[in-house]
């Protein structure tokens, strides 16, 4: 029994952890001195459960509070419900996603699609960023040299004094730059979206690569302009070069076409991700795919088994994982798990969250080794429509079958349960690019093969419907650029970097907000 062993490297993690923090007033408060404390003792926590100390630490500036490290910094995120959260991290917890940053760049010159936040401190002195941005500021900070030897995105992008657009302007550097040989980015819908802003903007983008100046746009302050314009020379041969790329069109994938060098795109597509994964490869065509990291902030969970592979491999090195098993309150160490099955992970971690719920769901590939192989299937939504589950997954299968056979490519989608009329709400996000077929489409018989679909799927949402228990899912059109639009709002509402808005796709019953967003955001389609 692995667990029982003290030397087990697993436990050693652990016995780490809790020793380091036995000063701190949270550690002192579960009287947790050796592993039996830690199972008998320490609850199951969540967000709510720190945000107190959390308030203590950053409004008054009190320390040794959850752990007897220093915090260094706070790293910014919107929890699976949206509200902002606050989680703490000390320079171990950096160090370690920093190590994972440098694996992933592999000494290439690589194009990153994520940047820091402008400086804003605590009263512990630490300062607010997101898990991406202080990863890439402490990557920065502890090798300048490499990091602009290995960056392709000047300073002024990576860390603007205010928030910005940086998209146009990192664009401009990248596309005059023919050594890129990797694209890095938190989601694989931030690559989709990158190559979906060249294809629509091109012309601009030439234009101010020739004259070697960035147009004044939008979001982008003047006196970073000028910074960047500073760097710029005119380059009329590589504008040139581009444009007759780009004129030949993009229905072919351009990705290498501009970047003869470009080898891999690393950034996460599985789960709910899966969809801009098979969105993106309309521009990147065969390049080879890894999924990099699968990291939430408040720990850095696995990383990828392979190339093209929806497995990870668990970090047990990074922080102390349990597993309880769906439907159940009850955590499970690593020789307890089974493979095939789904669990949510608790996370103990090297910033003083014990126990902590992050809300993800995985399922457990392969369980007889001391890092277990996982593939991720979704965060913090386990709804039940009167008795029946239906999972994200589950509808974009069925999504996808039928918008194929409708002629149809998918941007994006969303759901939500109606619970007075018994059924799900569908919502498709065509591409502009497929109007044409969208309004020959017949959205009664579209709803009807879809139904069909879900049904070989979801042998139980089968059987609900014979029974009558629920109605047949309806489905309706989105405008295009819908999710783009929602994801714009909640950035400026927030203030923050594009890449702290996850797409959504679930919609939770109760949330009015987002449902009238998507509802005042319908495209009418024509009845039979």
């Amino acid at each position: 029994h692995s667990s029982g062993n003290p030397y087990n490297p697993l436990r050693r993690i652990f016995a780490k952890i809790v020793r380091d923090n036995s000063s701190s007033d949270l550690v002192q408060k579960f009287g947790v001195k050796d592993y039996k404390d830690f199972l008998k003792n320490v609850p199951l926590t969540s967000y709510d459960d720190y945000a107190p100390l959390i308030e203590l630490a950053t409004k008054i500036g009190e320390v040794n509070l959850f752990t007897s490290y220093p915090v260094v910094s706070y790293a910014l995120t919107s929890g699976s419900m949206g509200q902002t959260r606050y989680i703490p991290c000390t320079k171990q917890h950096v160090d370690d996603f920093t190590a994972e940053f440098a694996r992933i760049l592999d000494n290439k010159r690589s194009l990153v699609l994520f940047e820091s936040l402008p400086d804003t401190f605590t009263n512990d002195g630490a300062y607010i960023d997101t898990i991406s941005g202080i990863m890439l500021r402490n990557f920065v900070d502890k090798d300048p040299k490499r990091a602009e030897y290995l960056l392709s995105t000047p300073q002024e992008l990576l860390f603007p004094e205010e928030v910005a657009d940086t998209l146009y302007a990192r664009l401009i550097f990248a596309l005059k730059d023919k050594e890129i040989q990797q694209i890095i980015a938190p989601f694989t819908w931030g690559v989709h979206e990158m190559f979906a802003y060249i294809e629509k903007n091109w012309f601009d983008l030439c234009h101010d690569i020739e004259t070697g100046k960035i147009s004044p746009i939008p979001m982008l302050p003047e006196n970073i302009r000028e910074a960047l314009n500073a760097r710029l020379t005119p380059d009329k041969v590589r504008a040139n070069e581009l444009r007759r790329i780009f004129l030949n069109g993009f229905d072919t994938p351009v990705a290498q076409k501009i970047w003869p060098k470009l080898e891999k795109i690393i950034a996460a597509g599985t789960g709910s991700l899966e969809i801009y994964r098979d969105n993106m490869r309309r521009y990147t065509g065969n390049i080879t795919h890894s999924n990099g990291i699968y990291y939430a902030s408040e720990a850095l969970i696995a990383r990828a088994d392979e190339d093209e592979s929806d497995k990870y491999v668990m970090c047990p090195e990074y922080g102390y994982y349990e597993f309880v098993p769906l439907g159940g309150d009850k955590p499970l160490s690593f020789d307890e798990i089974e493979a095939g099955k789904a669990y949510e992970l608790i996370v103990t971690n090297k910033s003083g969250l014990y126990r902590y719920r992050l809300r993800d769901v995985v399922t457990i590939v392969n369980a007889d080794n001391l890092a277990p192989i996982i593939t991720f299937n979704y965060a913090g939504q386990d709804w039940k429509l009167h008795g029946v589950a239906i999972t994200e997954h589950d509808i974009y299968r069925a999504l996808k079958d039928t918008v194929r056979l409708f002629g149809i490519d998918m941007a994006d989608f969303a759901y939500w349960p109606d619970e007075d009329a018994g059924t799900w709400i569908v919502f498709i996000e065509p591409f502009s690019r497929c109007l044409e077929a969208v309004n020959k489409a017949d959205i009664e018989r579209m709803s009807e093969m879809f139904n069909l679909r879900l049904e070989q799927i979801n042998p139980c949402y089968s059987i609900a419907l014979s029974d009558g228990v629920i109605v047949p899912c309806e489905l309706k059109f989105s405008q295009p650029e819908t999710h783009l639009l929602y994801r714009d709002v909640e950035r400026y509402r927030k203030n923050t970097v594009s890449g702290q808005i996850k797409p959504v796709h679930f919609v939770d019953a109760t949330n009015e907000v987002i449902k009238r967003f998507f509802t005042k955001n319908i495209l009418e389609t024509k009845r039979a």
